[in-house]
This record gives C-alpha cells, structure tokens and sequence, in this order.
C-alpha cells in the first residue's frame, strides 16, 4: 500500500513521517479551522465572563446581591444572549478543511478512506480511525495494523473497514485480494491467541501466499478467456460464411427470377410495345410457313 511512492513526492509531517502532500494540507487546513474556531469560542466565554462579572460588581456596590433570577434577569439574559451569537457566529465563520484534497487524491487508498470513513457520516470514532490512518500514509500492511491495533487500540469497527477495503482491492492495486474475509479472519485469530509481533511476523509469508493464488488464479481466467475468444471468431466465421451462402443463393434466385421474366410472353409483348424487341418474318423454302421471331432492340438485324 503506497509501496511505490516516490520519496520526492512525499512531505514531512510533526509525526516523524514522511505523508502524502494532499493529506498534510488537508490536515494542516483543519488543524488551522479549528484552532481559529477554538480561539472564538474562547473570546465569547470570556466575554461572557467579563460581563457577567461586571454585573455582580454593579450589584456589590448597589448593597445587594446579584440576582440572575430577578433584578439582573434580563442583563443575564443578554450576555448569554451575546454568548450564544458568538458561539453561533464562530461555528459558521469556521472554513471546513476542503474535501476534495483527499476525495480527488491519486492515491487510491487516501480516496478511499476519505469516500468510505471520513466523509461518510459514519460518527466520530471511524473518522478518528480514519485520520490516524491517514496520518501514516503512505504505509505497508503491517504499518496499517501495527497502528490501529498496537498504538491506537481500534475494535473491530477498524476489522469490519480494512475486510472492506480489501474486498474492493485497495491494496492488491484494484483486484481484489483473494480470501479477503478468511485472511482476516485468521489474522485476528493470531493476533488474540498468539500476540500482534506474530501477526508481523507471519504476514510477509501470507502475503506470498495470497500472491501466489492470485497469480494462479489470473492464469486460469487467462487460459479461460482465450477458449472463450477462440470459440466467439469460430462463431463468427461461421456465421459470417452462412450469410455469405445466403446472399449468393439469393442473388441465383434473383437471377433466375428476372431471366423467366425476360422470356415470358407476356415480357415480349409488353417489350414490342414499347420498341424493346423487333419481330422478324420470314418464309421457309420448303413449306412455304411464315416464321416469325422477336429479336432484342439491342440485337437488331439488316433485313
């Protein structure tokens, strides 16, 4: 995951890490909205207090007691007032770090987390979980576990978000990794029976091992997808020789159709009409018998 990074492309971060630059603008953005958001809700308490201070003041030196609940109630009331507009001012005031540095990242696990924890309305906790993974990045596997379980105690809300991430190929480059569910599952399972340095210690070889399915697997759907092309051309030349047969036998049929027609009498007739055929007469020696024929306009003869 991030494996490949060029070191130039990445930035210094206050957690001794070198980051993704989208996400240390990103974080740097927040950092910045809410320190400003922090500091006016701070003036506005301390406003408050001032005023607040001020009105006891007042009443000490009128001889009685200052009274929220009735003499003072109504300048009470204002400075809560002028409080809670503050408070109200300061939150809209507040400039959301921009979502689209991680939402339109080029690292294809940044745009993940962001779509899929940070920015899904999933509570407090995942987007917590979310910007502590965030924060590592670039990281390998076991960084990401090292992290979540190790330093940061997640539950298995953090289990339920990495299967998912697996599921989707987020660390297998798009493809999704094969036994994504079982592999995690037995993970776990290594990781409360045996301890987490076991989990670091026999992913590098579960990983080879997964890769090793993978490629089988891949090979196979190769192997598959070229007979699967072999036997779509076969049908394709064959269909293409069955319409080439067909259109030959129509255009013979066609052929046919218009030279019966040519010889018809009633073609001959219709072609003394209109000048297309000469009829010639003449007399047999022998008999004597007048012998008439049509002959084509195109085939005309000296008399």
């Amino acid at each position: 995951m991030g494996q490949n990074v060029d070191g130039s492309e990445l930035v210094d971060f206050p957690n001794g890490r070198k980051i993704y630059p989208e996400v240390a603008e990103y974080l740097n953005s927040r950092i910045t909205s809410t320190r400003a958001y922090d500091d006016a809700v701070l003036n506005a308490d301390r406003a408050y207090t001032d005023a607040e201070t001020a009105l006891q003041r007042a009443a000490e030196d009128a001889g009685r007691t200052y009274d929220s609940h009735g003499l003072d109630r109504e300048a009470h009331r204002a400075n809560r007032r002028a409080r809670d507009e503050a408070f109200t001012a300061a939150a809209e005031a507040q400039q959301e770090a921009s979502r689209d540095l991680l939402l339109n990242s080029p690292h294809k696990e940044v745009k993940w987390v962001a779509e899929n924890c940070l920015f899904a309305n999933q509570g407090t906790e995942v987007e917590d979980y979310a910007l502590a993974i965030l924060k590592i990045m670039p990281a390998t596997v076991e960084e990401i576990w090292t992290e979540a379980k190790d330093n940061r105690g997640m539950c298995d809300v953090f289990d339920r978000f990495y299967e998912q991430a697996e599921r989707d190929g987020v660390f297998s480059d798009g493809v999704p990794t094969p036994g994504y569910r079982e592999v995690a599952a037995f993970r776990n399972y290594i990781r409360r029976s045996y301890g987490s340095s076991y989990v670091r210690d026999f992913q590098p070889h579960l990983d080879r091992v997964v890769k090793a399915l993978r490629e089988q697997h891949e090979a196979e759907l190769d192997a598959a997808r070229a007979v699967w092309q072999h036997l779509d051309e076969a049908r394709a030349e064959q269909a293409s020789r069955n319409r080439s047969a067909a259109a030959t036998a129509a255009h013979a049929r066609r052929r046919e159709a218009q030279q019966e027609a040519q010889t018809s009498p009633e073609a001959m007739a219709e072609d003394i009409r209109h000048g297309h055929r000469t009829v010639i007469s003449t007399q047999s020696a022998m008999t004597g018998e007048i012998i008439r024929s049509e002959v084509p306009q195109e085939e005309k003869v000296d008399a």
